[in-house]
């Protein structure tokens, strides 16, 4: 994907270059894009405002906020992240909210005893003859001499 399509902008790297457009992704055949410059709309939330500490805060709210001042984030997926996305679900939904139960399913997958080599390689074995033209069988053909199938 190219990063910028605009005239006038040179390509970021060779990969920008060769990019297929996404113009044709958000205008129609017939379309101009249009480069008038828009109003921003500030957040109601100011990005400086902090959380509250624990101990303004009762009941599992505050548990929470114990439980996630615990786990750790200076390490990539060190956190438990069971435990963290019932912290969000239920900061961002509400404390009475219940968390959404994991919906499974089965799969049974073709083979499990074999690699996919294998299975190609039995695959294409059932396509051959079952004897050879000297009239030996395939396992005969395939086992070599001196040992035994």
């Amino acid at each position: 994907m190219k990063a910028v399509d605009r005239p006038g902008l040179r390509p970021m790297s060779l990969f920008d270059l060769t990019a297929p457009s996404l113009t044709a992704s958000f205008l129609g055949p017939d379309e101009q894009p249009d480069f008038t410059p828009y109003t921003a709309v500030e957040p109601d939330q100011s990005i400086y405002e902090l959380n509250p500490s624990a101990t303004a805060l009762r009941g599992p709210a505050r548990e929470a906020a114990l439980q996630s001042a615990r786990m750790n984030f200076r390490e990539y997926d060190a956190a438990p992240s069971d435990a963290l996305n019932r912290i969000l679900w239920h900061t961002a939904k509400g404390w009475d909210t219940p968390y959404p139960v994991a919906r499974h399913s089965l799969f049974f997958p073709m083979a499990v005893d074999l690699a996919d080599e294998e299975r190609e390689l039995e695959h294409a074995r059932d396509q051959r003859p079952a004897t050879a033209t000297d009239g030996r069988t395939r396992d005969e053909v395939e086992t070599p001499a001196g040992r035994g199938p």
